[in-house]
C-alpha cells in the first residue's frame, strides 16, 4: 500500500478498535492519553528498528498524511483522525519547538482564538454597563417636549387634536 492509500477507506471503527458501540468516556480519555503519548513517543523517534509496533503504525500513517492529496480536497478520515490527535496534544504542549505534527501551528491558532476573545467585551463589562444604565436617574436625561408639542425654533407649537373617527378635512 503507497503512503498516499487511504486506510480509512475500510470500514469505519471506535477508538477501541472494533464494530461495537463507543467505549465508556474513562476508557476512552484513557485511550486518547495513551495515543496523544504515542504521538509524541513518534515524533521523536527516530529508531527505524523502534520495537513498539505502535510506533511503526503511527509514523506510517504520518507519512500517509505528509503525501495525502484528499485531505485538502475531501476529507480523508485517516488525516482527520491524526488532526484530531495533534488537537488534543497541542491544547496542553508548552513546548517551543515541538516535533508534534501541526503542534505550533494549531497552537498559534489556539492563542488567536484567546486575543480575540480578550478583545470582545467581557460579560462583567457589559454588566458594568447595564449597572451604570439602571443608576441613571431622571434627572441626568434632558427634559423632552410633552406629548402633541412640537418645539420649532424654540418654541413649544401645540399640535391640533386628530380624531381618528372623523374624516380628513384636509386636503394633500
Amino acid at each position: 500500500m503507497s503512503s498516499a492509500e487511504h486506510y480509512g477507506d475500510q470500514a469505519r471503527t471506535n477508538s477501541m478498535g472494533s464494530n461495537s458501540t463507543p467505549a465508556p468516556t474513562s476508557q476512552r480519555v484513557e485511550y486518547v492519553k495513551a495515543s496523544i503519548a504515542m504521538l509524541e513517543h513518534t515524533s521523536r523517534c527516530r529508531d527505524p528498528a523502534c520495537p513498539s509496533d505502535s510506533c511503526y503504525k503511527l509514523s506510517r500513517v504520518m507519512v500517509h498524511n505528509r503525501g495525502c492529496r484528499r485531505r485538502r480536497i475531501e476529507s480523508c478520515f485517516v488525516c482527520q483522525q491524526l488532526v484530531t490527535l495533534c488537537r488534543f496534544h497541542a491544547k496542553d504542549c508548552h513546548k517551543e519547538r515541538c516535533r508534534v505534527p501541526y503542534c505550533q501551528r494549531i497552537r498559534r491558532k489556539l492563542q488567536e482564538r484567546a486575543m480575540a476573545l480578550l478583545d470582545e467585551p467581557s460579560l462583567l463589562e457589559v454588566m458594568d454597563a447595564a449597572r451604570h444604565l439602571a443608576d441613571i436617574t431622571i434627572d441626568d436625561v434632558p427634559p423632552q417636549t410633552p406629548l402633541g408639542q412640537v418645539e420649532e425654533d424654540d418654541e413649544i407649537v401645540e399640535l391640533p387634536d386628530i380624531d381618528p373617527s372623523q374624516p380628513s378635512t384636509s386636503s394633500l
